[in-house]
């Protein structure tokens, strides 16, 4: 169990009661105040049988079926795309996110190995070629207009599922935290929500933060999602008619109104971050770098229109006031986080380089745009991750989303302040990851704490608030499969820790006349009651 979790069990068991009961949670659930449910990803949705995706899909489980028991060395000279990518061939999983490679699977001749081995390695090279057929249709409908070819799995099943629950939050103004095992279609999704934000910017005549146009990957993916937020109806302004050229110019227009505010801010930032670099209480007394003065006076500027762009229009001024206020913000809520053990030991000139270190994670360019979705993956730096968990955890500022590598992102970082809502993107084995990756959010003082007390002193009205858990599934898949042996553990590891006695699916089947009788039968491994001294013995 994390840590996160126990922080909630010992401080919130009280609270937790209280809420199950209002909220009319039934028992036997060991975390009445959380709502898991699957995000369902159909092979309907890939727009039916003569679809490429559908061919692609189909090939990758027939690859399971086909390569079940192959031994490691039965795979020599296999593309690493099969053997490493997204597959256990030798346990028969081949991911439905697998992709074909320009290479091809060779086949032992007659006089090699025996039959059935040979057998096996035939029907999945047959499969395999199959599936990088399928792969070469998708790509075919990706045809570049704007010089450059796109990933086609920007438009793969599971981003499309992704990006539409997680956008489901977002658009209702909450914050959303992602995890996942494999990079490549973390970076594409993160790419994709990103610019989808952008387009409803841009459509809604609000200056955007990220030169789109000045990437091709980029670019394209704004093309090809420019069609699919007109065909959702999800455009009413500037953009929901017009050519890819009409596009172009409005995303150039309003990325310059965005520069122009930024320039506006530069003199004030300047003489702010000069005067920190002459106090002792924020950054020392040694002057900053040239380049960590540049990435701190940058940072602040984006701090304060991350603030201005979401509670004020693009044509108001910012008083002096109000910057003051918010470059006040900044150090407390962002620089503070960096210099962590530094922090208050800068009047020590030997303490100056630690702190400047621990700032040199500000130098990072992507860290100096305010993007709507940030990613967070192994060689993000220590600081920088205490960075981004600063920004996350500030309501109303970017980023709305994390999107993290599993591995990088389940310990070490509270989560929790503005967020209460975790997807789920890709299955793992171990039910204990699944509660890591929970515990980012479910804290002690979290944003669920907080608008459950409020809820329970409005009277309970309306529907209660819950920490809301998607996992993405896709169905008929080996995916399927894993997920439902990670349920599986689930309930054992429940049961081992709090006691439950059957899954929650089961348990609300259970009439409930019989639930009483079920937790009363149930061996209680609690400690008896310490017995109370004779006070006349203790005096």
């Amino acid at each position: 169990m994390g840590s996160g979790q126990r922080r909630v069990s010992a401080g919130l068991s009280n609270g937790n009661q209280e809420f199950r009961e209002r909220a009319e949670v039934p028992d036997g659930r060991p975390h009445p105040h959380r709502r898991i449910e699957p995000a369902h990803i159909r092979w309907t949705e890939t727009e039916g049988p003569n679809s490429p995706w559908f061919d692609v899909l189909f090939a990758a489980e027939c690859m399971n079926k086909s390569a079940l028991g192959l031994s490691r060395k039965d795979m020599e000279g296999w593309p690493d795309t099969i053997q490493h990518a997204y597959t256990k061939l030798s346990a028969g999983h081949v991911s439905a996110d697998l992709v074909g490679s320009g290479e091809s699977i060779p086949v032992p001749k007659p006089d090699e190995g025996d039959d059935h081995t040979r057998g096996k390695i035939a029907r999945t090279a047959y499969w395999y070629e199959k599936l990088r057929d399928g792969y070469s249709r998708v790509a075919q409908g990706f045809q570049p207009t704007i010089g450059k070819t796109v990933d086609p799995r920007i438009e793969h099943p599971r981003v499309l599922a992704a990006v539409r629950e997680i956008e489901e939050w977002t658009l209702k103004g909450e914050k959303v935290l992602v995890f996942g095992v494999f990079l490549e279609p973390l970076k594409l999704l993160l790419n994709v929500l990103n610019v989808r934000q952008a387009l409803r910017a841009v459509d809604a005549g609000r200056p955007v933060t990220q030169a789109i146009d000045s990437d091709a990957d980029i670019a394209w993916i704004a093309v090809h999602q420019l069609e699919r937020l007109r065909s959702e109806d999800s455009l009413r302004g500037r953009l929901s008619s017009g050519t890819i050229e009409d596009m172009r110019s409005a995303l150039e227009t309003s990325y310059e109104a965005y520069r122009k505010l930024r320039k506006k801010l530069r003199k004030r930032a300047r003489l702010t971050v000069e005067a920190w670099g002459a106090d002792r209480s924020i950054l020392g007394s040694e002057p900053l770098d040239a380049s960590l003065e540049t990435a701190v006076k940058d940072h602040l500027i984006s701090f304060v229109l991350d603030d201005y762009l979401a509670t004020a229009s693009s044509s108001g001024e910012m008083s002096p006031a109000r910057f003051g206020d918010l470059a006040e913000q900044f150090v407390r809520e962002r620089l503070r986080p960096l210099l962590g053990e530094a922090d208050g030991q800068n009047s020590d000139s030997d303490h100056r380089e630690p702190q400047q270190s621990a700032l040199r994670a500000l130098i990072d360019d992507s860290g100096r745009q305010i993007l709507h979705a940030q990613l967070l993956i192994g060689p993000t730096g220590l600081q920088a991750r205490r960075y981004i968990q600063a920004a996350f955890n500030r309501p109303r500022a970017s980023p709305w989303v994390i999107v993290a590598q599993s591995l990088v992102g389940r310990e070490g970082l509270n989560l929790h302040e503005a967020c209460r809502v975790v997807v789920q993107f890709h299955a793992e084995w171990n039910p204990a990851i699944l509660e890591q990756q929970i515990g980012r959010v479910d804290r002690k003082g979290s944003l669920w704490e907080r608008k459950a007390q409020e809820w329970m002193a409005g009277g309970a009205q309306g529907d209660p608030p819950y920490i809301e858990v998607r996992q993405l599934v896709f169905e008929g898949s080996y995916d399927a499969f894993q997920w439902d042996t990670v349920k599986r553990r689930k309930h054992d590891f429940d049961a081992s820790l709090f006691g439950s006695l059957l899954p929650t699916e089961a348990w609300d089947r259970v009439p409930e006349e019989r639930k009483q009788d079920l937790l009363k039968a149930a061996p209680s491994f609690r400690p008896a009651p310490l017995p109370r001294l004779d006070p006349r013995r203790e005096a």
